[in-house]
């Protein structure tokens, strides 16, 4: 017989890495000093960073998009004439 297994759901909260407060704290910096320099980074590195400096915020989550959906659907109801 096979022992069932209970997954407990843990919410991820990178906020409180030591690497996500140094990227979050000096990523712009960074990004200046290498406009400065006549620099960018590849595009692929940006989206990283940038999709890096969203994970575990529920203003990016799902919670965000459960909302705005049934925002749209909640419009699309009452404005049938």
């Amino acid at each position: 017989m096979l022992a069932a297994h209970t997954h407990t759901y843990k919410r991820h909260r990178p906020k409180q890495t030591l690497l996500y407060q140094l990227v979050e704290q000096y990523y712009s910096g960074f990004l200046e000093y290498l406009t400065h320099q006549g620099k960018t980074l590849p595009h692929h590195v940006d989206r990283e960073f940038a999709e890096f400096l969203k994970c575990g915020r529920l203003e990016h989550g799902f919670l965000r998009k459960a909302f705005v959906e049934l925002a749209k659907s909640y419009f699309d109801i009452h404005s049938i004439p």
